[in-house]
């Protein structure tokens, strides 16, 4: 089950003002255009992407917490 639209979710990771400009380029790189795509993705998959980075990691979790939505990381 997909959690209800989100702002942070939702938004084309270019436009999050609060992504850094690295984060927009890794993620670009990814193939990932929302940070919904990247929580619905295979995780392990994930980890082994070639352009897969913990610094972007990092990031992405300190997005996920500020919202309180970090959980979806583990599905």
């Amino acid at each position: 089950m997909q959690p209800p639209p989100h702002e942070l979710l939702d938004t084309p990771i270019q436009q999050l003002k609060t992504a850094s400009e690295a984060f927009k380029l890794r993620s670009k790189q990814l193939g990932f255009a929302t940070i919904r795509e990247i929580t619905a993705s295979d995780k392990a998959a994930l980890h082994q992407h070639p352009h897969f980075d913990y610094g972007w990691y990092t990031e992405l979790l300190r997005l996920l917490k500020k919202y309180e939505l970090v959980g979806m990381m583990n599905r």
